[in-house]
């Protein structure tokens, strides 16, 4: 059992020999790169702006409930 995972633990050779180096991106290729990178943070700031307009208008509306009346 030690043995197999021991063995596991390091790569043989021909599980990384057919690993080619990458070239690099070109400026366009690199942005849509770099946009689906952040989509799922821009999705969360999102949502998290929406949450934050949604409680500010609670907060207003409360507070002109709560306003006395002349």
């Amino acid at each position: 059992m030690l043995l197999l995972s021991l063995l596991n633990i390091y790569m043989r050779f021909f599980e990384f020999s057919n690993i080619k180096p990458n070239k690099p991106l070109t400026a366009e290729k690199a942005r849509i790169r770099a946009l689906k990178l952040h989509v799922k943070s821009a999705q969360a700031q999102l949502k998290a702006e929406r949450k934050r307009q949604q409680i500010k208008q609670a907060q207003q509306r409360i507070y002109t409930l709560q306003k006395p009346t002349a």
